[in-house]
């Protein structure tokens, strides 16, 4: 009898016990019931933030923007195009700059007033995956009529809603006779013409999950169709919510998939000198699903027990090292859009090493993704498309590249091009058969920047694209993924791109010794300091004493802990702190303290 009643006690303990702990999980977050909407992107941000944290938009900017749209209302007038014959020179020169080709390229209503940052945040909006049926399909909305649409505002959206849209607004028929500095003729790998393409045409990743990757080829969007069993309802509900939402149904999503493994945790431990290879030898050979479980990493040789701190700090070392110079592997882009990193297209030849490290960062972004873990990294606006096997066009080029891509523009937008000697070659590479043998000219120049764009935005980074997909489903399904836009995407994985001292202030834990003076004194010297720091200096002590230098998509109220539960930054004061000054400040990482 007293040892059914004590095992009956301890069952109810770790009841309580498990209950209380996935109360504190991220997942379970108190959010709020609504928020604002940004009138640029569309993104629902929670009230406390001033501004948009996808586009940047401030709350200066948002009164301007609607300040024009009701005057744009009133006067019934839209998007107007009349040549201002005051319009000065230098303005002249913006408009014909290759800034200016990529924004008309876009198509989007009062581009012309819009940031780059502002820009790409508004075309995440551009394709959705529309189901119907047995299949999925690619189509393109313009922006302007989201903002009166719920229905296709989502990632995945429903055949009868693009329907009943469609029959009301339908799409207007271009042809050569007006073509935009985007409307270029595509062809398949023989150089059969496909289709005249307009500004919304793309280019998107065909493969099979299913069978070996790396036999992925591009085709156009529009032409694309899969099988729609891939997403469950739960998924495409999932879709139609809000970012905030979304990512909550996501960690919620991770926690389940982690929880339905019962081996408990995979431990993997590593020299801190060989951080990079060790990490890679035991991902590439851990058996399937072990990727699944809750990930520790004990650094051999160091005291310390891994409560979430040592494994931040892991990613960080193996992310550092994934992308410097050496690997050879990735490079920084310099678009004032989004600045991230795209594949380094100009390492030395590709080998076999080379794409099993690509294998690599897939698993790792894949597990960085279950653990709710943020990389010290952001990714180029191509590369998240290409995850999220989201359509590419030519705009795309300007991301990656702006002097080819205003190499493009003019070939595209002047005469007698054949003057330029140039052939149907790219870097040694054949566009198409035969290409050193056939010279650019007037009559094919369209195709001709088609090729160019496909070779740098697909056919040369084919085989890392394909790898990284690779190790990321070896980890998770990327269908789940698909309830985010890219932009969506770079927030889940790297965090908020500005560090809100507001914020950090707002949700930090402070622990007085005795409440003193002094006490009260020194924590305010830490908020003035910490006002004072560049926005790298904040990353780096937020590294110090969290392990990570990223902010979450929840703010500081989203810092976590051990096994994602909720761990605000905390600032502790010793007996010490209270009598002298010379005291040094520590941090505990598994703590945030």
């Amino acid at each position: 009898m007293l040892i059914t009643v004590c095992l009956t006690w301890k069952a109810c303990v770790e009841c309580c016990t498990s209950t209380n702990r996935r109360s504190r999980h991220r997942a379970f977050i108190e959010r709020p019931n609504a928020g604002w909407k940004c009138e640029v992107c569309l993104h629902t941000n929670e009230f406390s933030q001033t501004g948009c944290v996808l586009c940047g938009t401030t709350a200066e900017e948002l009164k301007i923007i609607r300040s024009r749209q009701e005057d744009t209302n009133t006067s019934a007038v839209v998007a107007p195009q009349v040549e201002d014959s005051t319009r000065s020179a230098s303005n002249y020169l913006l408009m014909s700059s290759p800034r200016a080709a990529w924004v008309r390229s876009l198509n989007t209503f009062h581009s012309g007033d819009l940031t780059d940052r502002q820009l790409v945040a508004r075309e995440r909006h551009q394709w959705k995956r529309c189901i119907g049926g047995q299949n999925v399909r690619w189509v393109h909305i313009p922006f302007e009529v989201l903002q009166d649409n719920e229905a296709l505002c989502s990632t995945i959206i429903k055949e009868r809603d693009f329907q009943d849209w469609h029959k009301r607004h339908p799409p207007k028929v271009s042809g050569p006779s007006r073509m935009s500095v985007s409307s270029v003729l595509f062809s398949d790998s023989s150089g059969q013409q496909l289709s005249w393409l307009t500004p919304g045409t793309a280019f998107v990743r065909d493969d099979d999950s299913r069978s070996q990757s790396r036999t992925a080829r591009w085709r156009l969007a529009e032409e694309f169709s899969a099988s729609s069993r891939q997403y469950s309802k739960t998924v495409v509900r999932a879709s139609t919510l809000v970012f905030s939402e979304k990512a909550q149904w996501f960690y919620q999503y991770s926690l389940k998939l982690c929880s339905s493994i019962v081996d408990g945790y995979h431990t993997i431990r590593i020299h801190r000198d060989r951080v990079l290879k060790q990490s890679m030898n035991l991902f590439m050979s851990a058996p399937s699903g072990t990727l699944h479980r809750r990930l520790r990493v004990d650094f051999m040789d160091e005291a310390g027990v891994d409560g979430g701190g040592i494994l931040r700090e892991w990613l960080h070392l193996v992310c550092s090292q994934l992308f410097a110079e050496a690997p050879g592997l990735f490079t920084l882009t310099s678009s004032s859009a989004h600045q991230g990193y795209w594949f380094n297209r100009t390492s030395a030849e590709k080998c076999t090493k080379q794409l099993e490290m690509y294998i690599f960062f897939g698993k790792l972004l894949g597990k960085a993704l279950l653990e709710g873990l943020l990389l010290n990294v952001r990714l180029s606006i191509p590369l998240l498309k290409h995850i999220l096997g989201v359509p590419l066009k030519l705009s795309d080029l300007y991301l990656l590249d702006e002097t080819v891509y205003s190499s493009m523009m003019w070939i595209l937008e002047n005469d007698n091009t054949n003057a330029l000697g140039l052939n149907f070659t790219v870097e040694g590479v054949e566009l198409i058969p035969s290409g050193a043998d056939v010279t650019l000219h007037d009559g094919n120049k369209q195709l001709y920047v088609a090729k160019v764009a496909q070779y740098y935005l697909f056919d040369s980074v084919r085989a890392e694209i394909s790898s990284i997909m690779e190790g990321l489903r070896s980890v998770i399904s990327d269908t789940v993924l698909h309830v985010f836009d890219f932009k969506e995407l770079d927030l889940l994985l790297s965090g908020l791109p500005q560090i809100d001292v507001n914020d950090w202030r707002q949700h930090t834990d402070v622990r007085f010794y005795e409440q003193s003076t002094h006490e009260f004194e020194l924590v305010g010297w830490f908020w003035e300091v910490l006002e004072s720091f560049s926005q790298d200096q904040r990353g780096r002590l937020l590294q110090y004493v969290t392990g990570s230098s990223g902010v979450p998509v929840e703010g500081f109220k989203g810092l976590t802990g051990m096994d994602g539960e909720i761990q605000l930054f905390t600032i502790q004061l010793g007996k010490d702190v209270s009598t002298v000054y010379t005291v040094l400040p520590h941090a505990s990482t598994c703590l945030n303290r």
